[in-house]
């Protein structure tokens, strides 16, 4: 059973009521205006009473700091916080960070919801898998790709998530495997593999 919570802070106008349940049966609140809408602080809880969300609304959108805390379904399991970022009006803005079992995976900068500037994601075990940068949520600039063992395996340019340029692949013991060149609407310019 959850243990008893003290009542949250409501903004004037509003009263404590019922926010979305967490994932397995457990209990959420917020403060909701006299409409039903979600105006103020919310936090929900798993069924044994660990944190799952903790956000604020503004007007029945999302504003401010938002964290998820997951579970990895292990009996023993430890809750770690599993997303951090923030809202503006319901849109994500600024720097966002996601976990995997305590490990941090990606880690990027959204403007007005949209993935922009620069992007890099890990493997679970902490190894870098690619980085680059987005603008408006495409994949625009010089990116690169790393095997999980950390040996570089590809690496080139997009302009708007298109592949151009010339482009590198490397084998996973780091011997070059082959060069690509790309046109401006990404159509492969190399010799077919033999």
């Amino acid at each position: 059973m959850a243990p008893a919570r003290s009542p949250i802070d409501c903004p004037d106008g509003t009263t404590e009521g019922q926010a979305p349940e967490a994932p397995d049966g457990g209990v959420g609140r917020t403060c909701l205006l006299p409409d039903g809408t979600p105006h103020g602080p919310l936090e929900s809880w798993y069924s044994d009473g660990t944190p799952c969300w903790q956000g604020q609304y503004v007007t029945g959108e999302k504003d401010g700091l938002w964290r998820l805390w997951e579970r990895d379904g292990r009996v023993e399991a430890e809750r770690r916080l599993a997303q951090e970022g923030n809202y503006l009006s319901g849109e994500k803005v600024g720097e966002w960070r996601q976990w995997l079992e305590g490990v941090l995976i990606v880690q990027g900068v959204y403007v007005d919801g949209k993935r922009s500037g620069g992007w890099t994601e890990w493997y679970p075990n902490g190894q870098m898998w690619k980085r680059g940068s987005y603008l408006d949520d495409l994949a625009t600039g010089p990116w690169t790709y790393w095997h999980e063992n950390g040996q570089k395996h590809r690496e080139g340019r997009f302009e708007r998530f298109v592949t151009v340029g010339t482009w590198t692949w490397w084998k996973e013991d780091g011997s070059l495997e082959k060069t690509c060149a790309y046109d401006a609407e990404g159509q492969e310019l190399c010799d077919p593999a033999p």
